[in-house]
């Protein structure tokens, strides 16, 4: 559902996937994701929203279609009749927090949202991924897959995701231990911070441009 110029409101694909999130929300204006989860409580429901921004394309490559979540937002919930999940109540709440969401620039430290299901996270790391293949070719030819792939490692990081391996062998078609090389290549070039062997600290996700 299109509620108004690059502001999309769409249904999950859970008879697909159980992973989906129940809604998917997109302003690609102000270049926000949120996943849009319904769930009970004592009172009645409760709606969540996981919003993500990306950064636009930038000339320092490692910047650019970077992810970060600005705002992880939990309200009451009152569905009309026995459809909890209906459409036009969902676009409407999703009016509200992208107003709200649009202006954040901070990034919300991982305690704060890992309350959320890391599946939702997932799936906005999936979002990105697909969308800068497909409406960045250039982008993503000129940069070559090492570089590509330590960007997909920095943005699971930003939403704590764990085994990046895994996801991203999973999406590219490629073995983990090929992604394992790839990010071990990106730390003796020095595009990100190296650790010591077992030490995960949070400098190890801090990018250097270059």
């Amino acid at each position: 559902m299109k509620t108004k110029k690059n502001v999309y409101v769409e249904r999950g694909y859970q008879a697909q996937r159980k992973d989906s999130p129940d809604f998917q929300c997109f302003d690609v204006s102000n270049r926000l994701i949120s996943t849009v989860h319904f769930s009970k409580s004592q009172d009645g429901g409760v709606v969540s929203f996981l919003v993500a921004k990306w950064s636009p394309i930038s000339n320092e490559w490692i910047n650019s279609r970077r992810l970060k979540v600005v705002l992880a937002l939990e309200m009451g919930w009152q569905s009309e009749g026995e459809n909890k999940e209906d459409l036009t109540q969902v676009s409407e709440a999703w009016e509200t927090v992208r107003k709200l969401a649009k202006n954040l620039e901070i990034e919300l430290p991982i305690e704060s949202f890992a309350r959320f299901p890391e599946s939702y996270r997932r799936w906005i790391w999936r979002f990105n991924h697909r969308y800068t293949k497909t409406n960045h070719k250039d982008f993503v030819e000129s940069i070559g897959v090492n570089r590509l792939t330590v960007l997909d490692y920095l943005n699971l990081q930003a939403l704590g995701c764990k085994d990046y391996q895994s996801i991203i062998a999973k999406e590219v078609n490629a073995k983990p231990l090929a992604i394992r090389d790839r990010i071990a290549y990106a730390r003796r070039h020095g595009w990100i911070d190296s650790v010591k062997h077992g030490m995960r600290t949070p400098e190890m996700n801090k990018a250097k441009n270059k």
